[in-house]
């Protein structure tokens, strides 16, 4: 019985939470990505040219309409 009990108590937990919303996302604000690399030193010559194919995806994107509205 208790197993029973202890099994019915579990599945309306996991039912409750599952119904729960989620929480609102800001749509003003915007994504920010980052791109790791060597931006200055010895290896910039080879992290900028990420940095910038970084920035042409996200002005590409950002002229789509954004991510999901958000630019």
């Amino acid at each position: 019985m208790k197993i029973r009990s202890l099994a019915l108590l579990v599945a309306l937990a996991l039912t409750v939470a599952c119904a729960t919303p989620a929480p609102a996302v800001d749509t003003a604000k915007p994504v920010k990505i980052g791109v790791a690399g060597a931006h200055s030193g010895d290896l910039a010559s080879y992290g900028l040219p990420t940095l910038k194919a970084a920035q042409l995806i996200v002005k590409d994107i950002n002229e789509r309409g954004g991510l999901n509205g958000r630019p």
